[in-house]
């Protein structure tokens, strides 16, 4: 174990924490702030609808929350390309951890940025491929830590029908999954969709939305409810937690590699 790596392994535990942290603060203002209720299905006898609604927007706390944690995960990338340089007796200066919207840029800009690296630890980060094309994880923290100051967060709800329907799971807004006179544990569905009447990823605040249509009676249907990234285009849709983990694994994985 290199003992110049400790500070940065340190560092992203306290990103670990503050990421639970932040999962306890959605939570909470889940808990409080969505109302769920079901109707009668317009058309089909004994079935319902599933409704939600927010009662107000995500918290300003969250957003500032997720994106220092993301902030701090990409700087220990950067943290981790001046201990390689300072390894090969260079001046760390102007030495970050490139992550690149292309190959092409990569290969100019990027390379420029770890040529004070040894050939070895170089090559190590060519490995990665840290550029859009083939890193989408990598550049999906490089936009959160690019976009933190003015990225949205928004509301979305996720349905899975627990012991009934085993491993379903729809986002609204990011598609929709509809069934036809199918029988679910002796639970006969004549048209049911799940994610219906939606059509986007935000959950507006005081609008109710559809978040299953048709559900027929003695079918049990649940639904989850979490934030999600509105912006950057990268991450659009993608829950914020489980997303900041994704980071996290990611730079614990790369600093390893140079352990």
């Amino acid at each position: 174990m290199r003992s110049d790596l400790t500070e940065l392994k340190d560092r992203l535990a306290v990103a670990d924490e503050e990421i639970g942290a932040l999962e306890a603060r959605i939570d909470a203002f889940t808990r409080a702030e969505v109302h769920q209720h079901v109707r009668p299905h317009i058309s089909q006898p004994f079935a319902f609808d599933v409704v939600a609604s927010l009662k107000r927007p995500v918290p300003a706390a969250a957003t500032a929350r997720a994106g220092m944690i993301a902030n701090e995960v990409r700087s220990v990338l950067d943290g981790l390309a001046s201990v390689l340089a300072v390894r090969n007796n260079q001046d760390p200066k102007n030495v970050y951890f490139p992550i690149s919207k292309s190959k092409a840029i990569f290969e100019d800009d990027g390379m420029r940025k770890i040529k004070k690296l040894s050939a070895a630890d170089q090559a190590l980060i060519v490995s990665l491929r840290p550029y859009r094309e083939e890193n989408r994880l990598l550049f999906g923290l490089h936009e959160a830590d690019r976009t933190r100051k003015h990225q949205r967060l928004s509301f979305c709800a996720a349905g899975n029908a627990n012991a009934t329907i085993p491993g379903l799971a729809t986002a609204v807004g990011g598609g929709q999954i509809h069934f036809e006179n199918v029988t679910f544990n002796g639970v006969h569905t004549q048209s049911m969709t799940l994610g219906g009447s939606v059509d986007s990823l935000d959950m507006p605040v005081g609008r109710e939305i559809v978040v299953a249509s048709g559900v027929p009676f003695g079918l049990d249907v649940r639904f989850e409810y979490t934030v999600v990234y509105s912006e950057p285009e990268e991450l659009a849709g993608q829950p914020v937690v489980k997303t900041l983990r994704w980071f996290a694994l990611e730079a614990q994985k790369i600093v390893s590699m140079f352990d």
